[in-house]
């Protein structure tokens, strides 16, 4: 007859490592299948379309564009939010779309072959539209010599961010930073 009050107990420890196995098996086996990114609260896909030559699907939400990750990375979805994009490139010849970065050399730019449907373009541009605050030209020698763009989320939440462009502005951190606090000033940011 079995007595359960002289069973053994099985460790504390070895309980905690069979249930992680089981937790970490199941999500590979969940993200390895995504066919979606997990969205946050109140986000929805508003397109989706599929870059051909990277054979990737790519969607738009309101707040980010994602796209699956190369298979190397370790997430399989990534999230390129319209704030954190300084400006879009159209290349009619070859139906492409280019996201160029506002944070440089933080990822390289994202580069997406979506046939001739501009409905993604036109989406892409009224998001970052929608998430540009001000835009007012930086001088430099009373000559201009790029832009600064003050960014916001799209849900409206988080501080401003600010963007140099284009990329090859040779101005001084120090200009930079004192134009900054004198447009903030100014504009109430």
């Amino acid at each position: 007859m079995f007595d359960e009050r002289k069973a053994p107990m099985p460790r504390p420890h070895a309980l905690l490592a069979g249930s992680l196995v089981r937790v970490v098996a199941g999500l590979r086996r969940r993200t390895a299948a995504s066919p979606r990114p997990h969205l946050p609260r109140g986000e929805w896909v508003l397109i989706s379309e599929h870059d051909t030559p990277r054979n990737r699907q790519v969607l738009a939400t309101r707040h980010a564009v994602y796209y699956q990750s190369s298979p190397w990375e370790l997430e399989p979805w990534c999230r390129l939010g319209w704030d954190q994009i300084q400006r879009i490139d159209w290349d009619a010849e070859h139906a492409q779309i280019t996201f160029v970065h506002g944070v440089m050399y933080q990822r390289p730019n994202l580069v997406l072959q979506l046939g001739t449907d501009l409905r993604f373009l036109d989406l892409a541009r009224e998001r970052i539209t929608a998430t540009t605050v001000l835009r007012v030209p930086l001088y430099r020698c009373g000559q201009p010599v790029g832009w600064l763009t003050a960014r916001r989320r799209a849900d409206g939440r988080g501080d401003v961010r600010w963007m140099l462009g284009p990329d090859d502005v040779s101005c001084p951190p120090e200009e930079v930073a004192q134009a900054i606090r004198q447009i903030s000033g100014l504009a109430g940011l």
